[in-house]
């Protein structure tokens, strides 16, 4: 099974999990709800209301079935002896709240105006629950209703506000860019993915090509995996699932592992981490509903990790930061440290330097007066034995020792003496310099 989930490797998410696999980050899976004993997702749900009303119950056909298997894609962690059977989501350390807030797309519920013109209220309850209970990430569904003039129908403002309100919390928002008829010009508009702030996901192929079924229109954020890809069937079963929710559900996770690393960043900035890293970029994508290209979880954490250089400590009512995994960018701090580092080191080894120099200079000076000396006394004038003491032949008075005898006239302190005062002065200034 692990085998077959090309996209871990494909999106570099193998590699991401070197820096975050999403501890610390609740993934509010809002859906048709989550199977709790699914075996990949064992100990990972935390379950909330139903905001249907449609009395559908767990364990029932028409319950749960798409929310366990985007669940999975999300935050699976495998089963079995090292967790190696099964499905491993993009953010396995994640923990999953579940909150029921729409029906499975063969519903027959679907037919019955009264709860499918209720479904964007309750979507916009779930998104309220979900931040309130400390989600970091929400993964909103599918628009139920997407008839022009069906009751549900093009959203409602009571979402569009839970939508506002999630991201003004530092919530980030991600939605599937909507399911169309292959060979359908845009398809129509979905909600919640066309509100602004939303991270709208189309989908690709393995072979990064873009599904026939996902949305070409302008407010795709970005693609994501989501064509041919496995996920939970049942409890203990796994099928092939190809929608825009599946891609949805993967950009969720590796959202989650940038918020698990660097929790300051605002809805805005994961988004910008997103897109500004993207691995190909089609040609006018934004206009054909590729938007800024596929996503790569690996270069997304870099992104982020640049932009996190300048988040200002009250950017986010939310911890400091963990330190900077192995696979980002050098931060300010680790700047300072080294640059502090270069000074004093350059510092000690400029004292160094100059301590040596006097040293020399003055074992040089020493030795130059040594030689000197002989000569020097060699032109000192001599006394005759007839001549009293302090007074020079020639009738001179001598000077007294240590005394300058005039202008122009010779001193009888030594040039060794003198050179050894001038050592000593600039042996002081390098001590100083130290």
């Amino acid at each position: 099974m692990r085998n077959q989930e090309w996209w871990l490797r494909a999106l570099h998410v193998t590699t991401a999990w070197d820096s975050s696999r999403g501890s610390g980050v609740a993934v509010a899976v809002l859906g048709t709800g989550v199977d709790r004993g699914q075996a990949d997702l064992a100990g990972a749900v935390i379950t909330g209301p139903d905001y249907t009303h449609s009395g559908r119950l767990p364990g029932g056909q028409f319950w749960g079935s798409e929310g366990t298997a985007m669940a999975t894609l999300v935050g699976g962690r495998g089963h079995g002896a090292g967790h190696a059977k099964g499905i491993i989501g993009i953010a396995p350390a994640a923990r999953i709240l579940s909150v029921r807030v729409t029906l499975e797309q063969d519903d027959p519920l679907l037919s019955d105006s009264g709860i499918a013109a209720g479904l964007p209220a309750a979507i916009a309850k779930g998104i309220r629950y979900a931040v309130r209970r400390g989600a970091g990430v929400i993964d909103v569904p599918l628009d139920p209703v997407t008839a022009p003039g069906s009751p549900g129908a093009g959203g409602s403002q009571a979402e569009r506000a839970a939508v506002a309100y999630a991201l003004r919390k530092h919530v980030v928002v991600v939605a599937p860019a909507g399911d169309i008829t292959p060979g359908s010009s845009t398809g129509p508009v979905n909600f919640p993915a066309a509100y602004p702030g939303v991270i709208s996901v189309g989908a690709f192929d393995s072979g990064f090509n873009k599904a026939p079924f996902s949305s070409r229109q302008p407010y795709v954020t970005l693609t994501a995996a989501g064509d041919g890809v496995i996920a939970a069937a049942g409890k203990t079963g796994y099928s092939q699932v190809s929608s825009t929710s599946a891609a949805s559900a993967v950009v969720a996770g590796i959202a989650a592992l940038i918020r698990a690393q660097f929790p300051r960043l605002t809805p805005a900035q994961v988004r910008r981490a997103l897109t500004s890293s993207t691995g190909f970029r089609r040609a006018g994508g934004r206009a054909s509903g590729s938007g800024s290209g596929t996503v790569d979880a690996q270069r997304a954490l870099l992104a982020a990790a640049r932009i996190g250089e300048a988040v200002p400590s009250a950017a986010a009512p939310a911890p400091a930061p963990p330190s900077q995994p192995a696979v980002k960018a050098t931060g300010k701090s680790l700047r300072r440290t080294l640059t502090r580092n270069g000074i004093i080191a350059g510092g000690a080894f400029a004292a160094m330097v100059l301590l040596i120099l006097g040293i020399a200079i003055r074992r040089r000076r020493r030795a130059r007066a040594a030689r000197l000396a002989p000569a020097r006394q060699a032109g000192q004038p001599r006394r005759s034995a007839q001549t009293p003491p302090g007074v020079l032949a020639g009738g001179g008075i001598a000077p007294a020792a240590g005394a300058s005898a005039g202008p122009g006239g010779p001193r009888a302190s030594s040039g060794a003496g003198a050179s050894a005062a001038g050592t000593g002065a600039a042996g002081a200034g390098a001590a100083g310099a130290g």
